[in-house]
């Protein structure tokens, strides 16, 4: 009876490490570098996977859409730019493009920021997913009485 209940035990902790959820993470760099675990994966296969768990899609769709507005208001923060550089140039009045090319700055800024947050919270989203499943061992306090329970 001891070596069933030792064998029972052995193949439990070995399948359900195997089972292990896997995280994902991205880095900045040059462009952005995908991992899974610590495994590098390319972008479609990182998208796959996120599609897998729709809030993480839903939040990576805000971070495209964010990233694209805040490319817009770069571009039109380099038009103030132009614009406040010939105003300088002819000796004519810089308020008008100062104040876009501050408010487009900032709003490049803003847009950013957010889809930076957005990336993170798909991130999150995704590896939460396999919280929920519950996939490996846990010791966690029992529900009657004192001590450990071991659960699966």
């Amino acid at each position: 009876m001891k070596k069933l209940f030792f064998l029972f035990l052995l193949i439990s902790t070995f399948s359900s490490n195997i089972l292990k959820a896997q995280e994902l993470t991205i880095f900045s760099g040059l462009g952005w570098e995908y991992y899974q675990d610590d495994k590098k994966i390319d972008k479609r296969y990182f998208k796959q996977l996120l599609s897998d768990v729709p809030a993480a899609q839903d939040n990576w769709k805000k971070a495209n859409l964010n990233q694209g507005i805040g490319l817009g208001f770069f571009a039109v923060q380099l038009g103030f730019s132009a614009w406040m550089l010939d105003n300088a140039e002819k000796n004519k009045n810089l308020t008008v493009p100062a104040v876009g090319l501050a408010a487009s700055a900032l709003s490049a800024l803003v847009f950013s920021i957010r889809s930076l947050t957005h990336r993170k919270h798909a991130i999150l989203n995704y590896n939460r997913s396999f919280d929920k499943n519950k996939v490996g061992q846990r010791l966690s306090p029992a529900k009657t009485g004192l001590g450990l329970a071991w659960s699966f």
